[in-house]
């Protein structure tokens, strides 16, 4: 198999992952409560080879913490709007949360085994698809984004610095 049939097969997987994980949320009691399960969602839709190592205690206990600024996130109304038209002040203040919660496992407090930044973001990023946007491995390696750092695995090394990039590349 070419790489050309590897990414189109990765990206029809990814699109099957996103309306599973999307329809899950949409069913669930309680849309800002998250679970282990919600960490799968994402996982799968990443397609990560990394696994989830946490243990559950620790992990639901963690959980609360990303809960807490997705809830954060939803009472403001900017999180409501587009990346597109938001004014200056409501842009600046949604990026500033936007990179507090996808660093969050850059913390030992918070990092769960096996979730890293870029997971993190694309949780975000489920739960405000308008206003986060997803950071494409397949166009961090095109460079479309300028020098965006990634290790070996292409994880993203300074997720502050790629979304800096990627949200000035959508605004």
């Amino acid at each position: 198999m070419n790489l050309k049939d590897k990414i189109l097969r990765r990206r029809l997987r990814s699109k099957n992952a996103y309306a599973h994980y999307q329809n899950y949320i949409s069913g669930k009691i309680d849309a800002y409560a998250l679970s282990f399960v919600d960490l799968l969602y994402v996982k799968n839709y990443l397609g990560s080879k990394s696994a989830l190592t946490e243990p559950p205690i620790s992990c639901a206990e963690k959980l609360l913490n990303y809960e807490e600024r997705l809830r954060r996130c939803e009472q403001d109304e900017a999180f409501a709007l587009n990346l597109k038209i938001l004014n200056e002040s409501d842009f600046l203040r949604v990026r500033k949360r936007i990179i507090e919660f996808s660093i969050l496992p850059l913390n030992p407090q918070y990092l769960i085994a096996g979730f890293g930044c870029p997971a993190a973001l694309t949780l975000l990023h489920f739960y405000f698809p308008k206003l986060v946007p997803l950071i494409d491995r397949d166009e961090i390696s095109k460079k479309i984004y300028g020098e965006i750092k990634t290790n070996y695995y292409g994880e993203i090394s300074d997720p502050r610095a790629a979304f800096i990039k990627v949200i000035g590349a959508y605004r």
